[in-house]
């Protein structure tokens, strides 16, 4: 019959590009579709980049979606 593998990987260097509207529905979706594949986002290692411009839109972030996403951002 053969053993059983278990097969390790990461997946590195992974850019997404969205807009703000669609933020929340891609970290539930992430987190619905990877989790059971055992795939974690490394929040340590995270960075997300909010603008292009030069404006601040944690305001507009926390406005839009609430203090509590806002934070888990910055």
């Amino acid at each position: 019959m053969g053993g059983v593998s278990h097969i390790m990987a990461y997946i590195d260097d992974t850019r997404v590009c969205l807009p703000h509207i669609d933020f929340l529905f891609f970290l539930k979706e992430f987190e619905h579709l990877a989790n059971p594949l055992g795939c974690k986002m490394n929040a340590t290692k995270t960075c997300i980049l909010t603008s292009t411009s030069g404006q601040p839109t944690i305001p507009a972030i926390t406005n839009t979606y609430g203090h509590d996403i806002a934070l888990s951002i910055t």
